[in-house]
C-alpha cells in the first residue's frame, strides 16, 4: 500500500517528465468523510477512499478504511483517490471537509 502512494504522489510524475510528457494535473478537490478519523498526529497520512455520493453543500462524500496499513491493499482496486490527512490531525469528526487527490483515468 504503501508504495502504491508513494508511485501514486511522486512516480508517475517522474515518469511522464522522464519520457518527455506533459506534466498531468492531479485532480485535487475538497471532499466530506462520512466516517470520524482518530488517529495519532505527527505524520501525513494518504488513505484510499472511494465516492460515496454527493454529499452536503455540493461537497462529494467519500468512504474509506478506519485505518491503513502498508500491506492491506484490498481496498485498492476500490478506490476512486486519496484522502489527505495533514501531519497534526488527531481527530476529525464525520462531515470533516479534506483533501482528495483522484487517481488518474487514462
Amino acid at each position: 500500500y504503501s508504495a502504491f502512494v508513494t508511485w501514486q504522489i511522486f512516480g508517475t510524475a517522474v515518469l511522464r517528465r522522464l519520457s518527455g510528457q506533459a506534466p498531468a494535473q492531479q485532480d485535487r478537490q475538497i471532499v466530506r468523510i462520512n466516517t470520524e478519523i482518530n488517529r495519532k498526529a505527527g505524520r501525513a497520512e494518504y488513505r484510499p477512499a472511494s465516492f460515496a455520493g454527493a454529499g452536503l453543500n455540493g461537497y462529494r462524500s467519500v468512504s474509506f478504511a478506519n485505518a491503513c496499513h502498508s500491506a492491506r491493499v484490498t481496498g485498492l482496486p476500490f478506490a476512486d483517490g486519496l484522502v489527505c490527512i495533514p501531519a497534526e490531525t488527531e481527530h476529525l469528526p464525520k462531515g470533516a471537509l479534506v483533501e482528495f487527490i483522484a487517481f488518474e483515468n487514462d
